[in-house]
């Protein structure tokens, strides 16, 4: 057989491959799991008497492009920091109506590291889900973005993207007991002649959105093959309506997936070979964003970067400076598929080891061999024997391995 990549083979692209290796097939308890996750201080809570503190923006150090391959100027970062001073309002909740960046200025202007970088920017930290619930806590001066709090970030979202309610409203939808989460990712909804603001919607992987079940057809075409979800859509005054849409039933589970480590390595496999995205720029994943989504879909509410996955995990191994590439390897071996792996800005979810080898799945950049970049930017299968640029091997460069399956 062909090597797909170092070691890496054809039947190592299906989830049951590494299924059929797990000896645990527990069901784990999620309420348990998001209490561990909440109690590591990681999250913010977004409730009527919390605090929303506006934090001012650096700018970086060194010089910066712009997508034209342009040194962004003194005066150029003068403007994003005039344009994003927040005048500041009532904590106002609301919903991100379609996924959105999330920004650290109020400029959709990138800043890449080299002028022909197209894919690092430096200004672009995550991106909303549809429906992700946020707190609005201020605007920019130029009135186009508003300064939002969510449950991982804060930063500034094209105001076009949300629409708020009130604090009850926001409430009763955060806590709607029938819902799905999207299961496939670049999911439209069906056309809808009578109601153009949810006809073909893009929805993304990971998407959660309530269930509308009133049993009647929608727009003269039969439930047949769907689902009836409700979409938030923002009305012209800036509150929020949800209107009923059909989904097709394929690409969506009904309320969250079992929280079982056959769950987790399905779902990473369904995002198999989906292009790198930094801060989830071109509607994809990075790497923290590629685990926290694939838990998402079983109701795990995970940080949304690495390092902040990595000190919310509810059991973990730290890797002391010093020890061998070997001793991790061996430590490895009491990890069960679906577990997570962490490196300096990286994580991996954990697939199995084949003859002392240890494999994973994740977003990654690429690896180097014999001083040569090799490219991936995608969702692949790995060893952990491959290199970085710094000449050390993934298995060397792990800080830490854990889980947050424990019970």
């Amino acid at each position: 057989m062909d090597e797909l990549l170092p070691g890496v083979f054809a039947d190592m692209l299906r989830p049951q491959y590494w299924l059929s290796r797990c000896r645990d097939g527990r069901a784990y308890q999620v309420d348990a799991c998001n209490d561990g996750i909440a109690q590591s201080g990681t999250l913010y809570a977004l409730t009527e008497t919390a605090e929303f503190p506006v934090v001012t923006p650096l700018r970086p150090a060194d010089v910066r492009f712009d997508e034209q391959g342009r040194a962004i100027t003194d005066r150029d970062w003068d403007l994003m920091e005039d344009v994003s001073r927040v005048r500041t309002c009532s904590p106002t909740p609301g919903f991100a109506v379609e996924s959105t960046d999330l920004r650290r200025f109020a400029v959709a202007t990138p800043a890449f590291q080299s002028p022909t970088d197209k894919e690092f920017d430096e200004l672009q930290d995550t991106t909303l889900h549809t429906f992700e619930p946020l707190v609005v806590v201020g605007e920019s001066q130029d009135a186009n973005w508003l300064y939002v709090y969510t449950t991982t970030y804060r930063g500034f979202v094209a105001k076009q993207a949300v629409a708020v309610t009130t604090w009850e409203n926001f409430k009763q939808l955060r806590s709607s007991p029938s819902f799905v989460v999207v299961t496939k990712p670049f999911t439209l909804t069906q056309p809808q002649p009578y109601d153009a603001k949810v006809s073909r919607r893009w929805l993304e992987f990971a998407a959660v959105l309530p269930l509308f079940e009133s049993g009647e057809n929608l727009g003269r075409q039969h439930v047949l093959g769907n689902i009836c979800v409700f979409l938030p859509v923002r009305e012209r005054d800036g509150e929020l309506t949800m209107r009923p849409a059909y989904v097709p039933r394929a690409d969506v589970h009904v309320g969250w997936l079992p929280f079982t480590r056959q769950s987790c390595v399905s779902m990473a496999f369904t995002l198999l070979h989906e292009r790198y995205g930094w801060g989830g720029r071109l509607g994809v994943h990075d790497c923290s964003s590629f685990t926290r989504d694939v838990h998402r879909t079983m109701g795990v509410e995970l940080p949304r970067d690495a390092g902040v996955q990595e000190r919310a995990l509810l059991w973990r191994i730290a890797f002391p400076e010093g020890i061998s590439g070997r001793d991790k390897g061996r430590q490895l071996e009491q990890l069960q598929p679906g577990d997570l792996l962490y490196m300096p800005g990286h994580t991996m979810i954990y697939l199995g080891s084949i003859q002392g080898r240890p494999y994973v799945i994740h977003d990654f950049a690429g690896y180097v061999v014999e001083g040569t970049e090799i490219p991936i930017n995608q969702v692949m299968v790995s060893t952990l024997d491959i290199h970085t640029k710094s000449g050390a091997t993934y298995l060397e460069k792990l800080s830490s391995a854990g889980a947050v399956m424990v019970q």
